[in-house]
């Protein structure tokens, strides 16, 4: 099993042996990399993403080998109808959406194109293979797991550092668009030579900056929070709810609504 791999609520980070986990690091107004105290990763809230799960590259690997097994149906804990709800497009995905646009022929050397998102995964294809992949951070940490089941690959990588959404995008896309061209054996357009400059020579607007992050908070209560107040629904993720006042306004009540009921028509 995935014995290393653990719920941020159940752990205090900073008792963890040194070594275990990642330092992570956030990059300062000057350029410089300061390290941010491990306890900061139970700051994201709620809304973790996997119920806040942290794990070791040697559990992805373990959680890769059972997903492609369960895809070429060879043993796994897995099955094919769970990797159908979670591969599954639920929403389709502009094709202009964020710093993906413009990755195709003619412009661009290969084929990356997105199709749509499913019970969490993004879909799309590679070199015309699908892949199913996602990416996500935390506090100074950043990391990306990608598929491409029809030739059992699965990649996963992780960054320690600035996590500038772009930026961090970037990086990880080369590293799994690398590794995917050495093992489908294709021709490498991606070089030791210009691999750091990705996507820069190949993009128009590649969306990179070199400007500070700045996030601009509007403070103060939120005029006519009714507008929001109440169950918002996606298919792909459970219900959420908002609740409040222009005081004091609940952004992210979060319930897994669906969940609780289907625990209560299992009880009745």
């Amino acid at each position: 099993g995935m014995d290393e791999s653990f719920f941020v609520s159940d752990k205090e980070m900073d008792t963890l042996p040194k070594g275990k986990i990642a330092v992570p690091y956030h990059e300062g107004p000057d350029g410089s990399l300061y390290r941010i105290p491990i306890s900061t990763l139970k700051l994201i809230g709620p809304q973790n993403p996997a119920g806040g799960i942290m794990s070791t590259t040697g559990d992805m690997v373990k959680f890769m080998k059972a997903v492609l097994n369960a895809y070429s149906n060879k043993t796994s804990p897995f099955s094919k109808d769970i990797l159908k709800k979670i591969w599954d497009p639920v929403s389709v995905i502009e094709y202009d959406y964020g710093p993906t646009k413009d990755m195709d022929r003619p412009t661009f050397p290969v084929s990356f194109t997105q199709k749509g998102y499913g019970g969490g995964t993004f879909t799309g294809f590679y070199r015309g293979y699908p892949i199913y992949f996602h990416g996500g951070s935390s506090h100074g940490h950043f990391s990306y797991l990608t598929f491409l089941p029809a030739k059992e690959i699965g990649i996963f990588s992780v960054l320690s550092g600035n996590q500038l959404e772009n930026d961090c995008f970037y990086i990880q896309q080369a590293i799994w668009m690398y590794a995917l061209d050495l093992f489908l054996e294709d021709e490498q357009w991606l070089t030791e030579e210009n691999v750091c400059k990705f996507p820069e020579g190949w993009l128009v607007n590649s969306g990179r900056s070199t400007d500070p992050f700045e996030r601009t908070i509007k403070e103060g209560p939120i005029p006519n929070s009714e507008r929001f107040i109440g169950t918002w629904v996606r298919p792909e993720f459970a219900d959420i709810i908002l609740n409040g006042t222009d005081d004091d306004f609940k952004v992210g009540s979060y319930e897994r609504e669906r969940e609780r009921e289907r625990e209560r028509e299992r009880e009745r």
